[in-house]
């Protein structure tokens, strides 16, 4: 997908395989899980995950926070996308960035999980050669410090941005106030 196409996706925080596929079916292109703000585990997401891949959609996840263990963790089971929450510098970027790829580009780790399929040395090299270089990284501002650096942060290699209006409404003073004109 070209960064001028438009996708169909949504958002997932209850954990439940069949509400996942239902979502698929029902044509989102992508379905995101959310680590950030609900009770989903590492272990229902690589489950979810798993189905919403299975059944033909991108499988995403908001991580709860810009963790490089978490971040290999949900791209070993096969998510295809990233979300950092709370980015609110160049080097918030970086580290997301670094999480999210293998070296040269990266620091990711190794792992021989469902993503590389266990260690099958074709599904292995297929993902390390290709399908990882794919991996689509989002961020969210989410705060006014980060609206101090945004030059900084959207020269960098992400695929694409989020406003958390909550967040950022709340740490201007104005929580929730979206018609306030200094929030806009």
């Amino acid at each position: 997908m070209s960064k001028t196409d438009t996708s169909l996706g949504t958002w997932l925080s209850l954990y439940s395989e069949a509400i996942a596929e239902v979502l698929v079916n029902a044509g989102y292109e992508w379905v995101t899980v959310d680590l950030e703000h609900s009770a989903i585990t590492i272990d229902q997401a690589e489950k979810l995950i798993r189905v919403i891949d299975l059944a033909g959609a991108k499988p995403y996840v908001r991580v709860s926070s810009n963790d490089e263990v978490q971040i290999k963790r949900v791209l070993d089971a096969g998510a295809k996308g990233i979300i950092v929450p709370m980015v609110e510098s160049k080097k918030d970027v970086l580290a997301a960035i670094n999480a999210t790829n293998y070296p040269p580009k990266g620091t990711r780790g190794m792992g021989l999980a469902r993503a590389q399929g266990y260690g099958e040395a074709k599904a292995k090299n297929n993902y390390i050669q290709n399908t990882s270089n794919q991996i689509e990284l989002y961020i969210q501002i989410e705060s006014e410090a980060a609206l101090n650096h945004l030059d900084e942060i959207f020269s960098q290699d992400i695929d694409g941005y989020m406003i958390g209006p909550y967040d950022l409404s709340s740490s201007m003073g104005i929580p929730g106030d979206f018609l306030n004109p200094g929030f806009y």
